[in-house]
Order: C-alpha cells, then sequence, then structure tokens
C-alpha cells in the first residue's frame, strides 16, 4: 500500500532528463505554449523521484543548457503526488548547478 504524501513547498535538485514543449521549440521564448521539463532528483524527504514542471520560457531555456551539459539544477515549489507520478506546481527559483 502507498503512503499518502501531503502536497508541501519543496526544493528539488537534480538531472533535467526530459525536454517537452507543444509548439515550436525553435521559438524558445513563445509564451503561448507550455514547456515541460522533467527533473529525475531528490527532495529533503524524496530520493529517486522524476518529477513533473511547467516552465517559462526563459526558465526552460536554462534547462535546456542544464540537459545539454549534463549539470544539475535546483528548484523550489509546491511538490505534488499526481496519478502517475509527481509535479512540482508554482516553480521558482531555477538555478543551474556547475557539473562536477
Amino acid at each position: 500500500m502507498r503512503r499518502s504524501y501531503i502536497s508541501k513547498v519543496r526544493t528539488i535538485t537534480g538531472q533535467v532528463t526530459s525536454l517537452k514543449s507543444e509548439h515550436n521549440p525553435a521559438d524558445l521564448l513563445d509564451f503561448s505554449s507550455p514547456r515541460e521539463i522533467v527533473i529525475e532528483g531528490n527532495s529533503d524527504e524524496l530520493t529517486s523521484i522524476k518529477v513533473k514542471v511547467v516552465l517559462s520560457p526563459t526558465d526552460y531555456i536554462l534547462a535546456v543548457e542544464a540537459h545539454k551539459s549534463g549539470s544539475l539544477v535546483s528548484i523550489t515549489g509546491l511538490l505534488e503526488r499526481r496519478q502517475r507520478g509527481w509535479s512540482l506546481s508554482d516553480p521558482r527559483l531555477l538555478s543551474i548547478r556547475p557539473s562536477t
């Protein structure tokens, strides 16, 4: 049986493993379409989770750069358990950590 999880503001740190753009991915500053990433990482309570995050165009560009370089990212938001996994809503403070 699964343990229930109460949604909380959390910081997730990990690698960007997936990038998704509904419209033209070449136009990264187009505000009309959502940009979604998946981060495989950890929070202070959970390990090895995959978290979907919808980002602004400017944060999506940072995520693309982190994905290309294999760098870790950190992002804070409301971590919620969904039927098919985890999502982070109201994301803020996306930052790239230097790769080691």
